[in-house]
């Protein structure tokens, strides 16, 4: 019973920790261009600690992306991907 335990542990963690690689980068992009991005092109993404990196502790993937906003202005972009269940926040990035 103890090894069925810690087993189940080992997969909970690793779901919990490695969630992120779940999420296809290029699978991002849509959810941004709904939102009236365009011309976007992915720059970098990283699947663990994206809460240091502008996104929310519950998100599971943070896609750095540059494009041009709404008002057709370039723009560096965040997107920050939950899974299974969330959808894609986009947040701007200043320098």
């Amino acid at each position: 019973m103890k090894e069925i335990a810690t087993l189940l542990y080992c997969v909970f963690l690793i779901l919990v920790c490695f969630r992120g690689s779940c999420v296809n980068a290029k699978d991002v992009i849509p959810g941004v261009e709904k939102q009236g991005y365009s011309e976007l092109r992915i720059t970098d993404s990283h699947y663990m600690f994206v809460g240091f990196r502008g996104c929310d502790t519950g998100d599971a993937a943070c896609v750095e992306m540059t494009g041009k906003n709404p008002a057709g202005v370039p723009t560096d972009i965040v997107a920050c991907v939950g899974w299974p269940f969330k959808g894609v926040t986009v947040r701007t990035l200043y320098k």
